[in-house]
């Protein structure tokens, strides 16, 4: 993939304080970007200098490796849907997204044509006649989401889109985020939910006090930076102090054992060699196993890891 997106030493300052501090980061075309930080860490100011809400104080970004003044009618090329309301309650559903339309200087068979499509695409289409005011929270965001692609934008910005949500209609957004970028359009989405990045976005941004930390996917952070898994074992009749001497005689990586709540968890960086020899390390010890289950590290495990440092 591309570049649709560089950010070149980008700076931004608020008076004394620097908000983002020399960023530069490509967003690739086509994919899904996050950026995750705790609050204040930066991600809300960098979302408003890609959409031009605010001037950097220093470096430049580009456009398809082109400066922005040199992009035509490159308002176009954006959507935005923020973490506030930018609906009109009094208005319904389509007229919201008519409105939004027109503000991108759509022509009208045009704009018809592509508010069927959204509504459809944000399952908003039956209650399209709906003042927006009457909607549910999710359905709410929604419309923000359709007013911010009604024009087609090659790269939609999402500020916290899933804030405010319960855990079911997260998972609706995060499912309609996904739609959203397999019609083809680039999307940059802000949280400090870690975990519910992981299984949305192609690549990651690390975020802390306004420096960009690290970015990769969420396979590599977690390899990388993420070095112990947990196995948990509850066996039968559970004795096991008989079990611990076989594991650490076998070379088995074991980094820590812990036995707790009447079940062994083992730390390690070699889950696969534990698992193998665990057959026969159950028949010389005379357990039965009960249960297994490997705890991967979380994305949480990994910001405190890339904000900590070495």
């Amino acid at each position: 993939m591309k570049p649709i997106l560089t950010l070149k030493n980008i700076t931004k300052n608020f008076g004394s304080r620097t908000v983002v501090d020399s960023l530069n980061l490509d967003i690739m075309d086509g994919e899904i970007f996050g950026l995750v930080g705790v609050n204040g860490s930066g991600k809300t100011t960098i979302l408003r200098l890609i959409i031009g809400f605010y001037a950097a104080d220093n470096g430049e970004i580009l456009f398809n490796s082109q400066p922005f003044s040199r992009v035509q009618d490159i308002r176009r090329k954006f959507g935005v849907a923020t973490q506030d309301k930018c609906f009109y309650p009094n208005l319904t559903v389509k007229e919201n997204v008519e409105h939004f339309g027109k503000l991108y200087g759509m022509g009208d068979s045009e704009l018809q044509e592509s508010i069927k499509d959204t509504l459809k695409l944000v399952e908003l289409y039956d209650v399209r006649d709906m003042l927006a005011r009457k909607l549910s929270g999710g359905m709410q965001k929604r419309v923000d989401i359709a007013c911010a692609i009604v024009h087609s934008p090659q790269i939609i910005v999402l500020d916290e889109p899933t804030s405010d949500l319960d855990v079911f209609l997260r998972k609706d957004m995060i499912s309609l985020i996904k739609l959203i970028n397999t019609a083809g359009i680039t999307v940059v989405v802000s949280s400090h939910l870690l975990n519910e990045l992981e299984g949305l976005c192609h690549r990651i941004g690390i975020l802390d006090k306004g420096k960009l930390l690290k970015v990769a996917a969420p396979a590599q952070l977690r390899k990388e930076y993420a070095r112990l898994a947990e196995v948990h074992i509850t066996t039968s009749p559970g004795y096991y102090k008989r079990m611990i001497p076989l594991l650490k005689e076998r070379s088995l990586n074991v980094d820590s054992l812990t036995v707790l709540d009447e079940k062994m968890i083992i730390h390690t960086n070699a889950v696969e060699p534990i698992l193998n020899a665990l057959p026969r390390i159950l028949s010389e010890s005379k357990e039965s196993l009960v249960s297994v289950d490997v705890k991967r590290p979380s994305l949480e495990d990994v910001f405190e890891a890339v904000v900590k440092g070495p």
